[in-house]
Parts: C-alpha cells; sequence; structure tokens
C-alpha cells in the first residue's frame, strides 16, 4: 500500500531535497517539474514492463532449474519495480505541489487512503 510519501522505509535510495522523497534519476540538468518527473516516471515504467515478460519465464521454471541469467533477471525485476515505486511517488508529489497543495494535504490525501484502504 501507498506508505507517507516522506518515510519510505528505503535506505539505499538517495533522498531528493526538493521534495524530500526518494529519487533514482536525479540529474542535474533536468529541471525537476511535473513534465520532467511524468517522462521519468514513464520510462522506468517502460523498462519494466519490457522486463516482465522475461521475469514471468524465468520465475515460473522450478527453482532447481533457473540459471544463472534467470536469478538475475528475477532480481533486475524487484529492483526495477522498486525504482518505479519511488518514480511514481516523486510524480505524485510534483504534480501536487504544481497544483498548489501543500506537503500538510498530501500528507492528509495519503492518510486518508491508508486509512480507507488499509496502507
Amino acid at each position: 500500500m501507498l506508505q507517507e510519501i516522506w518515510s519510505l522505509p528505503m535506505a539505499f535510495s538517495a533522498a531528493r531535497s526538493d521534495y524530500g522523497i526518494p529519487s533514482f534519476m536525479a540529474d542535474p540538468t533536468i529541471r525537476q517539474t511535473p513534465f520532467a518527473t511524468a517522462a521519468i516516471q514513464n520510462k522506468e515504467q517502460q523498462e519494466r514492463l519490457d522486463l516482465e515478460a522475461a521475469y514471468h519465464l524465468a520465475v515460473a521454471k522450478k527453482p532447481a532449474d533457473r540459471s544463472n541469467e534467470d536469478l538475475n533477471i528475477i532480481s533486475k525485476y524487484f529492483k526495477e519495480y522498486l525504482e518505479e515505486i519511488g518514480s511514481e511517488e516523486t510524480d505524485f508529489q510534483a504534480k501536487a505541489q504544481d497544483a498548489g497543495l501543500t506537503k500538510q494535504e498530501i500528507k492528509e490525501l495519503v492518510d486518508d487512503y491508508n486509512k480507507e484502504l488499509g496502507g
């Protein structure tokens, strides 16, 4: 479920100071706007979808029959999935702030979501 955006337990990720949330694509040449975060989120989502078919084939095999390549695909898939989650949360935060929502209003939206759906 969606966590409070600024408290995700992803210690391995870098924090982006302007949004206070994980950023997996911190590129100093890109202006951090909702357009940039949407483009990054879409790119990461497509990368994960491209990998998903190979993941399904690899994970469908019996564990004893998985090759090193299968194991690498499985591992890479979960890394890509986590990066996509972080990217989606960055995109959500950027768009909400661009629309004029305060961090408190965004937190209330997340809290309401978590109450309703058990996040």
